[in-house]
């Protein structure tokens, strides 16, 4: 009940932006003025950096001594153990350390793995859920593309944990999953520059299956029918098509970049990319970051992943 009490309010709390009254403390004395830091946060505390700390100090160490002393509430993502519910509360954690900018990074990537560390908790049926359900409703890439790597990492230990004499039915089920997962970050559509980290995150899961070794890495690979005459299995899923549809979306967007030339003045673009570069030091005639080339570094390294997922898969074929 405990539980269910903190997790809500650090739903609330990390929901709100605005400023915290001073009268809001968790614990060790703060102040609000002068260049110090309280609890990792750089600037004035507000009902979000509140939210993560109560999460951070009281939350998630709960919940993990929850977990050890009764497994059973992790067992569903609902019912009278667990009503809080988990996805909606992580999802909104995670976009809170993605959006607020005002947290020193030794803070936010202690908060992360926090996260990452209570979510785990949970049994993989109810984790798989999560994180299928994190990546079809969040909008921020960062984050989905951390979710899809958190996946990546549980799913595989799982699959590579299976004896080549177990059930193949157990084997299919996370076929299954894996297709999810890759329907859902490869397919619809998409962005190379803005979703950089979801693409890099799954086409690294790609490679991996690729790249597994017999019995399960053919199995799971005659999942994503991949080359000319593959056999078309029931639920199975056109890597191909994908893939396709991702190299025609980089040689857009690098055809928009190659048209996107300055036409005289100082656009919004220059702006952007000035106002970037004084926040990172820089003044005079090196203020200004070249966007287009950072962009064009992105587009780029996708392109080389795109090859090499082909490349491995052709290999792994032959």
């Amino acid at each position: 009940r405990r539980l269910n009490v903190l997790m809500r309010s650090c739903y609330v709390l990390v929901s709100h932006t605005d400023d915290a009254p001073d009268v809001v403390n968790l614990g060790e004395a703060c102040t609000n003025t002068g260049s110090g830091s309280a609890g990792g946060f750089a600037a004035r505390p507000r009902w979000v950096h509140r939210g993560l700390e109560l999460f951070g100090r009281c939350a998630g160490p709960m919940l993990h001594l929850a977990a050890a002393h009764n497994q059973k509430a992790f067992q569903s993502l609902s019912g009278p153990l667990c009503r809080w519910h988990p996805q909606r509360t992580f999802q909104a954690l995670l976009e809170a350390l993605a959006s607020t900018g005002d947290i020193e990074r030794e803070a936010r990537g202690a908060l992360f793995c926090a996260v990452r560390d209570a979510m785990q908790r949970f049994a993989w049926p109810c984790r798989f859920e999560m994180y299928r359900n994190i990546v079809k409703k969040c909008r921020v890439d960062s984050i989905i593309g951390a979710v899809v790597t958190m996946f990546k990492d549980d799913w595989w230990s799982i699959v590579q944990a299976m004896s080549p004499d177990e059930d193949r039915k157990d084997l299919a089920e996370e076929r299954a999953r894996l297709i999810e997962i890759l329907k859902a970050t490869l397919s619809g559509d998409v962005q190379i520059v803005d979703g950089m980290d979801t693409l890099t995150a799954s086409l690294n899961i790609a490679r991996l299956v690729a790249l597994a070794r017999a019995p399960a890495g053919a199995f799971l690979r005659a999942s994503l029918r991949t080359g000319i005459g593959a056999v078309a299995n029931a639920g199975a899923l056109d890597l191909d098509a994908l893939l396709r549809g991702v190299s025609q979306q980089i040689d857009f967007e690098l055809r928009l970049l190659d048209t996107s030339t300055g036409v005289g003045g100082e656009g919004l673009a220059d702006l952007a990319a000035r106002a970037m570069g004084e926040a990172l030091g820089r003044s005079g005639e090196e203020a200004a970051v070249d966007l287009q080339a950072m962009k064009r570094d992105r587009i780029t390294m996708v392109a080389h992943l795109v090859a090499r997922v082909r490349e491995v898969f052709a290999a792994a074929e032959t």
